[in-house]
């Protein structure tokens, strides 16, 4: 069978958790969207295509790493479509390798660099949902509504970098999941490990600028400081 190393094994008990946790939350959001009678809107929206998205990404992830696991031929690979972040030399040369001769390494590779191109689809949904309830919910203040769109703006232009780096970052452009191209001279692809924290860090970043945007509406309230505060956790865990 096909061996998953321990980075990758790791890649495929997340995705099923978070896939349950995710599908269970997503019930109970929509529960209480009925039992209160508000309706859908749309953030709801926006949460509920990134769901079907991430379902996507992590049907691609499981079958990748589990179902072809199951073959009978015998070959260790690794969670990563970038041999440099593989800590084992041995396993590293083999993920070079192998493709060549074992196609369901092969099929393994094209599936994690499908699910790889969910990811960011994923995140600026969640963020454009989260975006969406604050516009819904502060209709007046302009210079907030400003601020959240240009937010907006920033999350879509993540988004559609991430997606461009990760589908065009190899020259060829199959060399991102065909890893027998990687030991050709010719081929060329940006450091994975640099993009992950260039992207990582952005997203850190908007995360960040989002949960702090309803302050700056609260802070000016006339209400005590533990209201404003439940008030601040209020609308983190509504546009959640």
């Amino acid at each position: 069978m096909v061996v998953v190393q321990p980075d990758g094994r790791a890649n495929l008990v997340a995705t099923v958790s978070f896939l349950i946790i995710d599908s269970t939350i997503l019930l109970l959001r929509l529960i209480s969207k009925r039992k209160t009678q508000t309706g859908v809107h749309l953030d709801d929206w926006f949460i509920v295509a990134a769901y079907l998205v991430f379902a996507a990404q992590s049907s691609v992830i499981i079958y990748g790493e589990g179902g072809i696991a199951k073959s009978r031929n015998v070959v260790a690979i690794a969670g990563t479509l970038d041999p440099g972040l593989v800590p084992d030399p041995s396993t590293r040369l083999r993920m070079l390798k192998v493709n060549s001769y074992h196609r369901l390494c092969g099929v393994f590779t094209d599936f994690l660099w499908i699910g790889s191109l969910h990811y960011p689809l994923v995140i600026t949904m969640v963020k454009l949902s989260i975006l969406s309830f604050y516009l819904s919910m502060f209709t007046v203040e302009k210079s907030f509504r400003i601020a959240a769109w240009i937010v907006v703006c920033l999350c879509v232009m993540w988004g559609i970098g991430t997606m461009y780096l990760t589908a065009f970052g190899c020259k060829p452009i199959v060399a991102a999941y065909d890893l027998t191209l990687r030991l050709k001279p010719t081929t060329h692809c940006f450091p994975y490990g640099l993009i992950v924290l260039v992207f990582e860090l952005s997203n850190a970043i908007l995360d960040a600028i989002i949960l702090i945007l309803p302050i700056f509406i609260i802070h000016i309230l006339h209400l005590p400081l533990r209201k404003k505060v439940l008030l601040v956790l209020l609308f983190w865990t509504g546009g959640l």
